[in-house]
């Protein structure tokens, strides 16, 4: 950015997720003291808001981008609150100030993607995937959204429309690490080619970006390989990039699950929670986990723990709808069913469909 940073330069500065991504802490910080020197206070206040996101210090970057609005009501530090509310697990308080930020700027990119993120966490991709449309008008040269979109078609399983959103990304960006490491999972997924998957995971760490989700995926390539050794150095190797990872711990305690190694999935869902204690699918997975090993009272604990941060958690919901079908509890049944969004078969269904 230039020595002078108008807010007009700040708020464009704002609407690239590849500025905003691969910013660092300290980079943040940065442009908070330049920022705070030419009497952009608000501005400067919201950065250190964003310098706590990067650490994972949501607390913090809260009560940042609370003082930031209180100095001024910017679009963007209504935006930083609700992704703080986010990552805290607030859904319905972080849907709010979203929604406020985009009355206030509806070009903001950031808080449409939250928006989509927060409708999946509740299984409408319907409107997840409208509202990533809705950003991708504005953003149509955006790689990051449209990796984003990628990955929405990802989770539900809508391959063919996740390898074009992935192929549009990097069209628009070669170097889009999300896009390469979204079209690996495509190509394992649907074909079994891992030559191409690991083509692509092998181009995404060439990108030096998402180094460490690149390396997990790596690791899972070269395990269904049975080079195992190689696979558990991968795996480290991500771990000690970046130990605090709720999100890479999940998927290291989704791979150990399906592989039958529960002590090394519990492990690490044990960690992510630690890491991350706001999201549902962790605490319903260990929940999963726990009912496989028979342990049907702490499996329950665990689904109810879910349900009360996201209660159209499927896997919770489903859960406990087995517990209360071993028990004979058919009022329950009937109550969890009624509550339950669509019916899906519970544990076959989660594992088999990649659900997890």
């Amino acid at each position: 950015m230039s020595q002078l940073i108008n807010e007009q330069l700040f708020i464009e500065y704002l609407r690239s997720s590849d500025k905003w991504e691969n910013q660092t802490a300290k980079q943040w910080r940065t442009l908070a003291e330049k920022l705070s020197t030419q009497g952009n206070l608000a501005e400067a206040t919201f950065c250190q808001g964003q310098a706590y996101r990067k650490e994972q210090l949501y607390e913090h970057a809260l009560d940042s981008y609370l003082q930031a609005i209180q100095q001024k009501t910017t679009a963007a530090a209504l935006e930083g609150v609700g992704l703080a509310y986010q990552s805290l697990g607030k859904l319905d308080t972080a849907e709010h100030y979203l929604r406020s930020a985009i009355e206030l700027d509806n070009k903001l990119l950031h808080a449409r993607m939250a928006l989509a993120e927060i409708f999946a966490e509740h299984n409408n991709y319907v409107a997840a995937e409208h509202t990533l449309k809705l950003a991708i008008r504005t953003y149509s040269k955006d790689a990051g959204l449209q990796a984003k979109l990628g990955h929405l078609y990802l989770q539900d399983r809508r391959y063919e429309d996740a390898k074009r959103a992935f192929k549009k990304a990097l069209s628009l960006d070669s170097t889009c690490a999300s896009a390469l490491l979204g079209l690996s999972s495509v190509y394992l997924l649907t074909s079994r080619d891992f030559d191409k998957a690991i083509d692509y995971v092998r181009k995404a760490l060439e990108t030096g970006k998402q180094t460490a989700a690149a390396l997990i995926s790596l690791g899972i390539l070269l395990h269904e390989l049975r080079f195992y050794k190689e696979a558990a150095d991968c795996f480290s190797y991500a771990l000690d990039l970046e130990p605090r990872s709720g999100r890479n711990l999940y998927r290291l305690a989704v791979f150990y699950l399906r592989r039958g190694s529960h002590l090394k999935a519990e492990k690490m869902l044990r960690l992510a929670t630690n890491c991350d204690p706001h999201r549902s699918r962790y605490y319903s997975s260990w929940g999963l986990l726990m009912f496989l090993d028979g342990r049907i009272s702490e499996a329950e604990q665990m689904f109810r723990k879910a349900l009360t941060l996201n209660d159209c958690d499927l896997i919770a919901i489903d859960g406990l709808v087995a517990i209360a079908q071993l028990t004979a509890n058919t009022e329950e049944v009937e109550r969890l069913q009624q509550a339950k969004p669509q019916m899906q078969r519970w544990l076959g269904d989660q594992l088999a469909n990649n659900r997890l």
